[in-house]
């Protein structure tokens, strides 16, 4: 009998966008947050997505990237999980808070929290104004210095005060 094809397999489940933390960029070519997972969960037929957001930016922007990268016609999403690591978290937040509207928005069905500031950190509180006065100035090869305001962004008040100006969507686990 001859050898019937491989078909390609169309995605089983969901479109898997991870969200990288405070500095992602910076260091995304030594390491991925959950790089060691996309092959398996691609072999399982899911389509995995890394949203190239700005290391040292501030969420507002990175919002923004994530709403442009996921409401980019060449992204074929299913049923959308959002994955976000650390300072990905609150970068999503923001996102998901833009355009109650967009077309990307209505297939997100969960967002995943791993080591998530959602209500800021006090590292970010300590140390604002030693990344202010140094770190957002330090060149560093792979990663531009973006607005700098990603440390701003994790603030305990910056993060309280967005939750409390914005409703997040509710059908979103």
């Amino acid at each position: 009998p001859a050898m019937q094809p491989l078909q390609e397999r169309e995605p089983c489940c969901y479109t898997l966008v991870f969200v990288p933390g405070i500095l992602g960029e910076c260091v995304g070519h030594i390491a991925t947050p959950f790089s060691d997972s996309y092959q398996r969960l691609t072999d399982q037929g899911h389509r995995i997505y890394v949203v190239p957001v700005e290391g040292r930016a501030s969420s507002e922007r990175n919002a923004r990237i994530i709403s442009d990268y996921l409401a980019s016609p060449e992204r074929q999403l299913g049923k959308v999980v959002l994955i976000g690591y650390s300072k990905g978290v609150s970068d999503t937040l923001e996102a998901l808070t833009l355009d109650q509207d967009a077309a990307w928005l209505k297939k997100v069905v969960a967002l995943v929290s791993v080591a998530g500031v959602v209500a800021g950190t006090p590292a970010a509180d300590t140390f604002a104004g030693l990344y202010a006065a140094f770190f957002s100035r330090l060149p560093w090869p792979t990663c531009a210095p973006g607005d700098g305001g990603g440390l701003g962004s994790l603030r305990r008040q910056v993060r309280a005060d967005f939750l409390a100006r914005n409703k997040l969507p509710e059908r979103i686990k």
